[in-house]
């Protein structure tokens, strides 16, 4: 009778623990909703601009895909928000803040691409101010990979798509020369044997580039290796694609010599997109499996002691050593004594 009363007070509090958990989940849940339709209501027009420009730009048409990658890191991510309640902090103010001036000085100073940008701070804070640091570590990288929504300044990218231009140029007049074709580079043109086959703007690979650097940064986050792994991931995106680039120019330029000009066209301007990218996923694989080869994750994190390994190999030597006395005593059969087993050997 006496655990009577403690057993009851047990249950009071189970329940008024169940209360506020449902309390803040409510609180929790208000809170995401009445930000959502802040969002909505702000970002609206950026957010419209920037979905026309990726419809109506070939470079930008992988900016559907960034949400959508987005979403996945947050739900392979998921397991990080387990454990007590969320509670928010202030300091995620701040970050919205940002993003206010951030908005204020793209309308004063007309950058349009600043105002759709302004949306990665906005969201940190966002998540900070509503579920506290523990969610930001949850959505950070998620909110991180939304920068790749947001195309690349026009400067920016004329000062990228130059090199890439000559490096693609340079590269496939070696590798057509090294197959046996005649091939002359001038400038950013490959002069074969009886057509000219231009590596232009277009053809520079950094929109390649762009996408793929978003799926291995993507890749990167989702892959559960150490973070030498995961940067090495990350560097390799733009030879990868570079690569890809080159092997398409390659292929068109083979293709004209040995099959025709039409089919080389075809290649070169349609079907382009769908062969690079298969290509680059292709050698990204490639790359994860060398380097899980290579970089073997250790089972011990610290060293051995002084000692350690020699005693396992004498133990290992005394288990091997009983077993084959066991062995060989069911082999001699159930009366045979021991010296009798020697003798018999």
């Amino acid at each position: 009778m006496s655990d009577l009363p403690t057993t009851t007070n047990e249950k009071a509090v189970d329940c008024a623990t169940a209360g506020v958990q449902q309390a803040s989940k409510r609180t929790l849940l208000l809170a995401a909703a009445a930000l959502a339709v802040a969002v909505a209501v702000t970002y609206y027009s950026p957010m419209f601009h920037l979905v026309q420009r990726w419809w109506h730009d070939a470079d930008y048409v992988y900016g559907f895909l960034v949400p959508i990658l987005a979403g996945v890191m947050l739900w392979r991510r998921r397991d990080m928000l387990g454990g007590p309640s969320l509670s928010g902090s202030l300091w995620g103010l701040g970050l919205i803040a940002l993003a206010g001036a951030l908005r204020w000085a793209s309308a004063r100073y007309f950058l349009a691409l600043v105002d759709p940008l302004s949306f990665v701070p906005f969201a940190a804070g966002a998540v900070l101010f509503v579920g506290g640091w523990r969610s930001l570590r949850w959505a950070g990288p998620a909110i991180v990979f939304l920068v790749f929504a947001v195309p690349l300044p026009g400067l920016a990218a004329n000062l990228a798509s130059h090199p890439l231009q000559r490096i693609g140029t340079i590269c496939s007049t070696y590798l057509l020369q090294t197959l046996g074709f005649p091939a002359i580079s001038q400038g950013n043109v490959i002069l074969l044997s009886d057509t000219q086959l231009g590596v232009v703007e277009a053809c520079s690979g950094l929109r390649m580039m762009m996408l793929f650097v978003a799926v291995c940064f993507a890749t990167a986050f989702l892959w559960k290796r150490p973070i030498l792994d995961r940067v090495i991931i990350i560097l390799s995106a733009a030879p990868i694609a570079l690569a890809a680039n080159i092997a398409r120019i390659v292929l068109t330029g083979t293709l004209h010599e040995l099959v025709s000009h039409r089919a080389a066209d075809t290649l070169f301007h349609d079907l382009a997109g769908w062969f690079m990218m298969p290509l680059a996923c292709l050698l990204l694989w490639a790359e994860i499996a060398l380097l899980s080869r290579l970089l073997v994750q250790p089972t011990i994190s610290a060293p051995l002691p002084l000692g350690t390994a020699s005693r396992g190999i004498d133990h290992k030597r005394k288990t091997e050593r009983k077993r084959r006395g066991r062995e060989g005593g069911k082999r001699a059969g159930p009366g045979t004594t021991k010296g009798n087993v020697k003798r018999s050997r």
